[in-house]
């Protein structure tokens, strides 16, 4: 029995040969391969070693990448693309294996009559640039004809044979093989110069001879159409269920097809259904990687490392993922030390920004180990070190933990996606052996993409790099039994089924409009004559309709049904979608061809948002959209609309509150409920080129304030330990942009200059610092709080200190709404047996004290804020600060728009927001 061979470039092989069967065709010797696969067979079966090592397609990208940089070097600013792109590369790629597929041997012979011995490389590229240099844009194809020059340089110093030499090798150095095998090619596969020379060499017949068509190849006979329905759906989400409920109405799955006229968006919603009906399917047309945890990881590595910013909330964000398998990390920790604490561990990893690169990463921990050992040094001469020894053990119980994520994080991108990246091996159902299947295969893609990469030589931290990555897609292989197949155009001409679903026939999708390839344009294929006029964007455009014209035909005569559809509104738009000019084609063909289009679109079903039976829930929301009420039933009996009390907020009263919890709730009720009783966290608006943040930089201020009090130290000695406490901090804390600590740190030592002026002429006896203080207030509430500093007077009362850092004066003399915080000190004072007499705000950049006299008066003033707190929270009373200053004309309205714009809960709090739309 002879072997049948067709040669169809793009076909899915496997699937077509199912179809065959699946349709009584027999399949028994007979192969359908692509122009690298009959190659192959034709070096083997004529006995022709292969001494080069095949370069495969991905590898390609890699070499044309090389070829690139060494244009670029060579050129200079002069270059065609200065700064190509990854995606740039990947066109690049293409387009010269596209202009080398139009290179026959025939056209060589042509160019090189009088030497025939000539490499073949000679001749394919004098052929090239004969052509392409009479093109439009010279500079481009120029650039072109470079890199084809550079890249074949490299094949040849690699001894490697990429796919077009090795077709190539196949023409030059086999015989026929017609003696035993019948060749084929399928007009619906259009093939290239080089692929027609092959095929013509292995059969000894011209390729017309060869050709056939897929109707032939099934044994069929002309059949009318048997379309079923043409269908107008409010929305492709909407198509999409139209779809599953008809298939769930008696069909079984693994008799249905899905086409596909755009991929880009309905694969996806496929997906998005498969999942939440965990319904069995198959991808022919790939799934975009994005879905899968290695891909989700990958993006949050990206924002991560990406332009060599390594944001520390990046990378907190990448840690914490459900997407990150903390398992693996873990593994490697040490033993658990009694003084360890993630919680320290996290802030340690914050100001220590670790990047992934290992030189870096060991400087930086060589830094904090210093910073570690000059406060240790340091806390040693000190009388009171408890409290700051405890923090320095548990830093230094850190230091394991971050030589091993210094480790880890130095791991080229593809190792780090393929250790960390958590894949979900769950199978008990569908949807989760579906996700399973992807996260494996979206693994494997992106660690052989990353890998190439890095090889290619571009940088690991290119935005460009990670993006196109995570662009591709993945098929999740062939159909299989009791699965839904959801594929494309092309793909569903090797999978006809017993029903056929032709899926996004709108004007805007398919076929769609011309587009010429801005590397080789319609103008440099015409120099390649006619047989390259298949690749001209008009041709492309027609190849489209043929393929879904002939899908519909083979179908028909296989005894398909056939269901088209389309979504006639752009629901993100808000826009009408027409159909599309096929869809009115095959309109015609099934009712007659002079009907006109108002006539033919009676024709089209128009389906109803609600009308497919996917969910119960669909009827509540159709009821809800035509303002139908749901009958409560509730025994004859009238509902109860009597409010519900209050809610009940005594709870709050038994917690402690600091004076800037208070002073929060007296800026606004709002903020205060969000932060202090809901403790919903802060949105965290990261400022990754600060060198050194005000809450940071006033905790460096008062730790060199705490040293200062009841210590003899010259002016000289304390700005050298500020500057060495400064030096200390970016140890731990390394600044982005290195040019800007210059301007900080004198900035902050001019601040700490006027520090030690201001203290060092008031030498008042310091009777306390940093203690916690705890009391209840009369009025019942809890305080505790910390006073910077407590200092007795000559006539043996006390004042309290506060230390401010702020450029901007906030605090009024004597004000109880601005001076809040002392006064609450002052009490806690009191309680202490301590006469207070008075407080201070000591400004230490403006060189500024604000007294607050601390008397009757005061102490009246504090309890009525006090009380007041007291009845909202019993009320459970919060109104925001907009609202609030409606009714309450004392609040300063100047003060608010910044206080909302600033707000950390601004985008869930309803006043804030408009308030910002307003500005």
């Amino acid at each position: 029995m002879r072997e049948e061979i067709y040669l169809a470039p793009n076909a899915n092989a496997s699937e077509l040969l199912k179809s065959l069967a699946l349709h009584g065709r027999n399949c028994f010797n007979l192969r359908i391969v692509s122009a690298v696969e009959l190659a192959r067979i034709a070096l083997m079966r004529c006995a022709v070693a292969v001494d080069e090592d095949f370069l495969s397609s991905k590898e390609e990208t890699s070499f044309i990448f090389k070829a690139v940089n060494a244009i670029k070097e060579n050129s200079g600013n002069s270059c065609y693309l200065k700064n190509p792109s990854y995606s740039d590369i990947r066109e690049i790629k293409r387009a010269i294996r596209t202009l080398r597929s139009l290179v026959s041997c025939d056209n060589e012979a042509n160019d090189h009559e009088a030497n025939d011995k000539e490499d073949t490389f000679e001749n394919e590229d004098s052929y090239l640039s004969s052509r392409l240099l009479k093109g439009t844009f010279r500079e481009k194809n120029e650039f072109l004809i470079g890199v084809y020059r550079k890249y074949k340089e490299l094949l040849v110093a690699e001894n490697k044979l990429d796919t077009v030499a090795l077709i190539r090798k196949a023409i030059e150095r086999c015989s026929p093989l017609e003696a035993n095998i019948d060749f084929h090619t399928l007009k619906e596969y259009p093939l290239s110069p080089l692929e027609q020379a092959l095929i013509e060499k292995l059969s000894g017949k011209k390729v017309n001879d060869l050709k056939t068509d897929l109707k032939t190849l099934f044994k069929l006979k002309d059949s009318p159409l048997n379309i079923k329905s043409f269908k107008n759906c409010y929305g492709a989400a909407n198509e999409v269920e139209t779809i599953l409920d008809d298939i769930y109405s008696g069909k079984k799955l693994d008799e249905c097809t899905v086409a596909l006229a755009s991929d880009a968006d309905y694969a996806q919603l496929f997906f998005d259904y498969a999942l939440l009906y965990d319904i069995p399917v198959s991808f022919g047309c790939g799934i975009p990687i994005i879905n899968s945890n290695p891909a989700k990881l990958l993006e949050l590595y990206r924002k991560w490392a990406s332009g060599g910013i390594f944001s520390p909330q990046a990378l907190q964000n990448m840690l914490n993922s459900s997407v990150f398998n903390r398992s693996k990390l873990e593994e490697l920790y040490p033993q658990k030390e009694e003084n360890f604490s993630f919680g320290v561990l996290t802030e340690v990893l914050r100001g220590l920004r670790l990047t992934n690169d290992e030189e870096k990463n060991q400087t930086r921990q060589e830094n904090f180990r210093k910073a570690l050992a000059d406060e240790e040094q340091e806390q040693n001469t000190l009388d009171d070190k408890l409290k700051d020894y405890q923090s320095l053990e548990k830093k230094k119980c850190c230091i394991p933990y971050l030589e091993i994520l210094a480790n880890e994080l130095s791991l080229t991108p593809d190792e780090f996606i393929k250790k960390y990246a958590y894949i979900r091996k769950k199978s008990e159902t569908e949807s989760q052996r579906l996700l399973m299947s992807l996260d494996m295969v979206a693994q494997k893609m992106l660690c052989d993409e990353l890998k190439l990469l890095k090889e290619s030589g571009l940088d690991k931290n290119s935005d460009d790099l990670y993006k196109n990555a995570l662009r591709l897609k993945v098929p999740l292989g062939a159909s299989q039994s009791g699965h839904l197949h959801i594929t494309g155009i092309d793909g569903a001409l090797c999978a006809v089924r017993k029903n056929l679903y032709i899926a996004g026939l709108s004007a805007s999708r398919y076929p769609g409009s011309p587009r010429q390839n801005y590397l080789i344009l319609d103008n440099d294929l015409s120099q390649f004559g006619e047989e390259a006029e298949y690749l001209k964007a008009n041709s492309i455009i027609e190849q489209k309709k043929n393929k879904l014209l002939n899908l519909v035909e083979i179908a028909s005569s296989l005894k398909t049904d056939i269901f088209i559809s389309f979504a006639g509104l752009n629901v993100s738009e808000l826009k009408q979608e027409n159909p599309s000019s096929l869809l009115y084609r095959l309109l015609r063909d099934c009712f007659g061809k002079e009907l006109s289009a108002q006539a033919l679109e009676k024709n089209i079903v128009k389906v109803k948002y609600f009308e497919p039976a996917i969910s119960c829930s669909r009827k509540i929301l159709e009821a809800y959209c035509e303002d139908r009420s749901i009958e409560n039933s509730n025994n004859g009996k009238a509902r109860d609309n009597t409010p519900k009390d209050k809610l009940d907020l005594s709870w709050a009263l038994e917690k402690e509150y600091s004076p800037t919890a208070l002073e929060k709730f007296f800026k606004c009720k709002r903020l205060f409920m969000f932060s202090k009783l809901l403790n919903l966290p802060e949105a965290n608006e990261e400022n990754i080129f600060e060198v050194i943040a005000a809450t940071e930089l006033g905790t460096l201020a008062h730790a060199l304030m705490e040293q200062l009090a009841n210590q003899k130290i010259s002016e000289d000695k304390f700005l050298e330990l500020a500057e060495k406490h400064f030096d200390r901090f970016l140890y731990s804390h390394p600044a982005l942009i290195d040019h800007r600590v210059t301007t900080e740190k004198d900035q902050f030592l001019a601040m700490m200059t006027k520090a030690y002026q201001m203290d060092g002429n008031n030498r008042s006896k310091v009777i306390l610092k940093e203690e916690d203080i705890r009391e209840t207030h009369s009025t019942g509430i809890r305080l505790h709080g910390y006073p910077d500093r407590v200092e007795e007077l000559e006539d043996g009362s006390v004042m309290v200190v506060d230390y401010k850092t702020s450029k901007k004066q906030s605090h009024k003399e004597d004000d109880i709404d601005t001076c809040l915080q002392i006064l609450i000190y002052a009490y806690l004072l009191e309680l202490h047996e301590h006469k207070v007499s008075e407080g201070e705000y000591r400004y230490l950049r403006l060189n500024k004290k604000i007294k607050c006299r601390y008397n009757e008066e005061m102490k009246k003033a504090l309890e009525d804020r006090l009380n007041n707190f007291k009845q909202h929270i019993l009320k459970a009373d919060f109104p925001d600060v907009i609202s609030e200053s409606k009714i309450d004309s004392t609040i300063d309205k100047d003060k608010i728009s910044d206080a909302c714009k600033y707000c950390k809960y601004r985008k869930i709090c309803t006043p804030a927001q408009g308030d910002e739309d307003d500005e």
